[in-house]
This record gives C-alpha cells, sequence and structure tokens, in this order.
C-alpha cells in the first residue's frame, strides 16, 4: 500500500473525528440543516477512509460515491449557514463585520 494512500485516509479519519466534535459539541450553534449536512459529510470522509483503507487496488467507484456524500453534505451544511445568515440579524452583523459586505437582505 503507498504512503500517500494511507496518509490520506488519516486525513479522512481526522477529519472525520472533528466533524463528529462539532456535530456533538453542545456549545457549537447549528440547527438542524447543518447539523444533517455535517453528519452526511462525515458519514462520506469515513467511506472515503475505509474504501482506500480496503483492499488492493481501490475501488474508484465506491471512492467517487463516498466523495459525492462529502460534496453533497457540504452543499447541505452550506445551504443551512447561509439560511441562518439570513434569518439571524446578529449573524448577518457579524457576516458583515467580518467580509465588508452589506447585511444581506439590507435594501439601502
Amino acid at each position: 500500500m503507498d504512503a500517500i494512500i494511507i496518509i490520506n485516509a488519516g486525513v479522512c479519519v481526522l477529519l472525520c473525528a472533528v466533524l463528529g466534535w462539532l456535530i456533538m459539541a453542545p456549545t457549537v450553534p447549528d440547527g438542524v440543516v447543518i447539523k444533517l449536512g455535517l453528519i452526511v459529510t462525515a458519514i462520506g470522509l469515513l467511506g472515503c477512509a475505509l474504501v482506500l483503507l480496503g483492499q488492493e487496488p481501490v475501488e474508484w467507484r465506491a471512492l467517487m460515491i463516498a466523495w459525492l456524500l462529502v460534496h453533497i453534505g457540504m452543499l447541505v451544511a452550506f445551504g443551512g449557514l447561509v439560511l441562518r445568515v439570513l434569518h439571524d440579524p446578529v449573524a448577518r452583523e457579524v457576516v458583515h463585520a467580518v467580509s465588508g459586505w452589506p447585511p444581506l437582505g439590507d435594501r439601502s
């Protein structure tokens, strides 16, 4: 097994663990949509690690399905973040302060 495959699988497991902590941490203010996106992303990353550490040669179809789960989960989480920013005035002000863009929904 190549070293690059082992490194990629290790990074996938590490990112899955970080997402698992984000999902389970009660202090992280996320909603249902963001949490669902993070769960799907973590499942996809775990699937990537299992496929990479599985049999040799790597089955590319299974790896692409796992990456599809990662991308779908990230899109769902990003959509939930956009919804949160659109509905929360404090979050709009934070986005304005960080990015310098005018607040979303501001008509002036």
